[in-house]
């Protein structure tokens, strides 16, 4: 009876020794093969975005593939042959890259295309324009009232390739900048922004809050129409859309300008025309569609 017990033990212990020697059959990491993503040239080194927005290839051809989330490439940045290596900002604005050879870092800085809701805004152009600038604005802005003018040129020049979107960005410095913008709205419910935007425009260093009421009626617009739809629910809805909409995509101040979503740096005519041309040389095809004056 003692041996057989021995015999037990031994092969009991025995098991529990090998036991601690073999590899748990559950597994520790599922795993799932994608599709891969094609590069233009061979890859070398990557590096993506903290919200997972964007991969940055450095390729065997001295160039920053920049890929979409979808593995579509958005564009292609030229380096320097002696780069070896690739990081990015936790943002994805930033881009640093290693050169042993020159014993450097150099770093390159992203902007990138915003998405931006613009239906049901007012715009000026072609309804089925290949190029959409959007441009945020306060009545009592003078920037924005010079820049009125500016885009009025370039319309022109555009006639049919591009549309300008309006929307209100009133600054909390402008006193008079929510109501008039609640007024422009308010004004196109009659089918009268435009006519009411540069009325604005044309008055924006010294317009009071009753000539608001006044450029209605120079208009000829239904006063009690007009006064009731600019402090309804519906307009002041309209409006936080619109300042969402430019937080959303990083404004700051006044005017900010996106042609097809870029942010246009320079608010020249010369400076627009660069963005426009290179949008239109991008594959955009003409279209037609409603004019909107």
């Amino acid at each position: 009876m003692k041996r057989g017990f021995t015999i037990l033990a031994m092969l009991a212990a025995t098991l529990g020794w090998v036991s601690m020697f073999t590899p748990d059959v559950r597994a520790a990491v599922d795993w799932e093969i994608g599709r891969a993503w094609q590069t233009a040239e061979t890859p070398v080194a990557m590096a993506r975005s903290g919200d997972g927005r964007w991969t940055f290839v450095l390729t065997a051809g001295h160039q920053v593939l920049v890929m979409g989330e979808e593995g579509r490439q958005e564009a292609a940045i030229p380096v320097a042959d002696s780069i070896t290596a690739i990081e990015v900002s936790a943002a994805g604005d930033q881009l640093f890259l290693l050169d042993p050879q020159r014993r450097e870092i150099q770093t390159v800085s992203l902007t990138f295309a915003k998405d931006i809701e613009i239906s049901g805004s007012p715009f000026l152009g072609m309804a089925k324009a290949p190029v959409t600038i959007v441009v945020f604005s306060d009545f009592q802005c003078p920037y924005c009232a010079k820049l009125v003018e500016v885009m009025e040129e370039v319309l022109d020049l555009y006639p049919e390739s591009v549309k300008i979107v309006f929307k209100n960005f009133p600054l909390a410095s402008h006193q008079l900048a929510e109501p008039a913008a609640r007024a422009a709205l308010a004004a196109a419910n009659q089918g009268k922004f435009w006519p009411y935007h540069d009325l604005l425009f044309e008055n924006y260093r010294t317009f009071t809050a009753t000539q608001l009421l006044e450029f209605a009626g120079r208009l000829g617009l239904d006063l009690q129409q007009f006064s009731g739809d600019m402090i309804s629910l519906g307009v002041r809805q309209q409006l936080a859309r619109d300042i969402q909409e430019g937080r959303k995509a990083e404004v700051a101040g006044t005017p900010t300008v996106f042609v097809n979503g870029r942010l246009a740096k320079d608010k020249t005519v010369a400076g627009l025309r660069q963005i426009i041309d290179e949008e239109l040389a991008g594959g955009a095809k003409k279209s037609g569609g409603n004019v909107e004056r």
